[in-house]
């Protein structure tokens, strides 16, 4: 009983831990986002002129 306890336990770190991954990749993600569009929009703004 208690080494499947410590198994699951194991399982949903490794789950955390992806999630926690998952979170960073879309937050990064979001900040290349909002980085291209503040250097995107007026560039293109600009050329549109």
């Amino acid at each position: 009983m208690y080494d499947f306890y410590m198994e699951q336990n194991e399982k949903q770190q490794k789950v955390n831990a992806l999630m926690q991954e998952i979170k960073l990749k879309r937050l990064q993600a979001l900040k290349l986002t909002k980085v291209n569009n503040f250097i995107l929009i007026p560039a293109l703004i600009f050329s549109a002129l």
